[in-house]
């Protein structure tokens, strides 16, 4: 594909310029949104998460008393060395600084993991992560998306590379940290207990259980008690954003129907699901099982716009099986091409109206649920190839 006729180039380097046309503006009007927009549009996360993690530290109920208040006791105190200023405009600045370092070291994995070998392969990689309205809607929210995924990458990649306990200590560190905004991160524990990483598993579950302790010193009541009392203000939390419509994701159907009782259920058994294909499939290639699990992580409890930064693995996974597999060299890369248009900023969530923002969302779902019935189908197919070739 990148090495094709000269056509192909030309319109290739025309789709990244408009990429990074797209991303630029983007991104510019959300790095405003973070660094400067007054409230209470302007970093509106960050600030909830500022004066949630201000208040646990200061021995103040969060629980109960902020509506906001929707992230497990370990994230606050892993979010604690960037959120304990006393100034939310030095948070702002430090927000941006490493969004912007997360951004580039999530590019520098894709390269690597994509094994771009000419500079515009390169450009087109790097062009996709920036044209997202995912990306731009999570900075200029002071959302965790962006920081959070070249942590868990880098952590499952580490895994899959190395077998010594460094590596293992540091993988299960990086996945600790990714673990900040479990709705995202979670279902991604399938992996590593899917392929057998016992130790990073023990050593993950451990140290959030220590810092779901530790969280709990400054609070009154005991760890047992905070995390039932989370749990509860999650699921009304949870309710508050689906009446706002339009987020695609089993909670929001639920509550449409009124069934939103139900939602934590078919939660569980969407995680059970996964873990069954996954411990079926433990010997397809990772980018794989990040695929269908990015999908699958992107349904199974409530998000929104922010968090489809999750839509970005299974584009790469179609993108890297279009580029191996010649078998699948078309369908890999028209729906990678249809994800990422899904997924172009500014989105249309909130800037269409009426039919034509229902055409969209349609449309969104139809190409996503294609992407994990593509990457399930190629799984499977691998899979008995597999079986045969040990008979």
């Amino acid at each position: 594909m990148i090495a094709g006729a000269t056509i192909s180039e030309r319109l290739l380097r025309l789709a990244v310029g408009v990429l990074f046309a797209i991303g630029a503006a983007w991104l510019s009007y959300q790095f405003w949104r973070l660094l400067l927009q007054p409230p209470p549009d302007g970093a509106i996360d960050l600030r909830q998460r500022f004066d949630e993690l201000h208040a646990w530290f200061s021995g103040e109920p969060v629980y109960g008393h902020l509506h906001t208040a929707v992230y497990p006791p370990a994230s606050y105190m892993l979010l604690w060395p960037m959120l304990a200023w006393s100034s939310f405009t030095v948070v702002r600045w430090i927000w941006a600084v490493t969004a912007v370092l997360s951004l580039a070291w999530l590019v520098l994995e894709i390269w690597k993991e994509m094994s771009a070998e000419t500079p515009l392969e390169r450009a087109l990689l790097a062009a996709v992560p920036v044209a997202m309205y995912a990306t731009g809607a999570a900075i200029g929210n002071g959302q965790l998306t962006i920081h959070l995924m070249p942590l868990l990458l880098a952590g499952l990649i580490l895994l899959r590379d190395r077998t010594s306990p460094g590596a293992i200590l540091a993988a299960s560190g990086l996945f600790l940290l990714a673990l900040i905004k479990p709705s995202v991160t979670a279902p991604f524990f399938l992996i590593v207990l899917a392929r057998q990483h016992w130790r990073a598993a023990a050593t993950i579950v451990t140290g959030y259980a220590l810092f779901t302790v530790w969280a709990a010193v400054y609070q009154s009541g005991s760890p047992t008690e905070l995390l039932v009392d989370w749990f509860s203000p999650t699921e009304v939390a949870v309710d508050w954003g689906n009446e706002r419509g339009g987020n695609l994701n089993q909670a929001s159907w639920l509550m449409q129907v009124g069934l939103s009782h139900w939602s934590t259920m078919l939660s569980l058994v969407l995680l059970a699901v996964l873990g069954a294909w996954m411990y079926i499939h433990r010997r397809v290639d990772l980018w794989v099982l990040l695929g269908v699990t990015g999908v699958m992580a992107r349904f199974w409890t409530y998000h929104a716009w922010y968090d489809d930064i999750l839509l970005l693995l299974p584009l790469l996974a179609l993108y890297l099986i279009g580029k191996n597999d010649e078998r699948w060299r078309l369908i890999g890369y028209a729906t990678a091409g249809g994800l990422m248009l899904s997924l172009l900023a500014p989105g249309g969530l909130y800037a269409l109206p009426g039919l034509w923002k229902t055409a969209y969302v349609g449309f969104q779902l139809s190409i996503w649920l294609s992407a994990l019935a593509i990457l399930v189908c190629y799984a499977w197919t691998h899979r008995l190839e597999r079986r045969e070739a040990l008979v």
